[in-house]
């Protein structure tokens, strides 16, 4: 993680006074513009506020004792002196509601998949074939209709063309920390849909009427495939990774993003798709004796939206 790197720099301007970044506790994240104020036997020497996205360096000319760190939608913390850390984390107290998946305001909707909050530095880019996915259960012990789906984007640079895919999926088991994804027969896919430049945040899909989908108890592996970007002036085009139109990342409480991955030898992509958070999981308890943090589990921001089928 990036936070871990930068580590190495606080200890190379150490000599030039403390050096410190504020974090998210959950999402290991920068957290910008964060009040911090200076004390020196309970008195205020200095206030400022933390540099957007690099190392806060505190004056070295500032006589100080202790340190307080405040920002609107996050705990207040103080430490001494003596115990400033080079990464000072800080914990969410509101959530806003752009970094969370919000939920149906529709009366008796269900929501199917998880609502959590966003990790703005991870994405995964909306790619041709059959590159990564999540599955989704059906937990209600009743048929359901699907309504809606729903997925996050970040901003969209350019038009993309795309549709949605739902396959059976069986569940496998988990051998030496490693799951693959069973996937079977297409049930359903949308017709072509587009994503527009500048667009953002929450896409919203409605199920057209002559489109039954019931879910029933068996759990489905949903995509999101590329079919082709296109430039101003519609033309297809290849786009970097940097250009493409990326699906957000949420925070997971689940093991259910299968996605292909590199072989470490070979560096070819692997012809499964791999349970993700579960090999995570797997390897930080046999390796490392303790849990991953809470922004290693991730999974793709997308739900569905269904009502139980009378």
């Amino acid at each position: 993680m990036i936070y871990r790197i930068l580590f190495i720099l606080f200890f190379i301007n150490s000599s030039f006074g403390q050096s410190f970044i504020a974090l998210d506790k959950d999402t290991k994240e920068f957290i910008e513009n964060v009040n911090y104020t200076l004390f020196l036997k309970n008195k205020l020497v200095f206030n400022g506020i933390t540099e957007s996205k690099k190392v806060t360096e505190i004056n070295p000319k500032v006589e100080y004792d202790s340190i307080s760190l405040t920002r609107i939608d996050y705990e207040t913390i103080g430490f001494s002196k003596q115990n400033i850390d080079s990464a000072i984390f800080l914990n969410k107290k509101i959530i806003y509601l752009d970094e969370i998946v919000v939920g149906s305001e529709i009366k008796n909707e269900i929501i199917l998949g998880e609502t959590n909050r966003f990790i703005n530095r991870r994405s995964n880019s909306i790619t041709k074939g059959l590159m990564y996915g999540i599955v989704l259960e059906n937990n209600f012990n009743a048929n359901l209709e699907l309504k809606r789906i729903a997925f996050y984007v970040n901003k969209i640079k350019y038009k993309t063309e795309y549709k949605i895919n739902f396959y059976e999926f069986r569940k496998s088991p988990i051998t030496i920390g490693h799951q693959y994804a069973d996937i079977g027969n297409l049930i359903y896919s949308t017709e072509s849909l587009f994503l527009y430049p500048k667009q953002k945040d929450k896409i919203v899909i409605n199920i057209d009427n002559g489109n039954i989908i019931i879910l029933n108890n068996d759990p489905v592996f949903i995509t999101i495939e590329l079919i082709a970007n296109y430039d101003q002036d519609n033309k297809k085009i290849e786009t970097s990774f940097e250009d493409s139109s990326k699906i957000k990342l949420q925070i997971s409480n689940k093991a259910n993003y299968f996605a292909r991955m590199m072989e470490m030898t070979t560096k070819k992509l692997t012809e499964k798709l791999i349970n993700i958070n579960a090999m995570i999981n797997y390897d930080f308890a046999y390796r490392f004796f303790r849990k991953p943090d809470k922004s290693d589990i991730v999974t793709p921001a997308i739900i569905l939206y269904a009502k139980k089928v009378d």
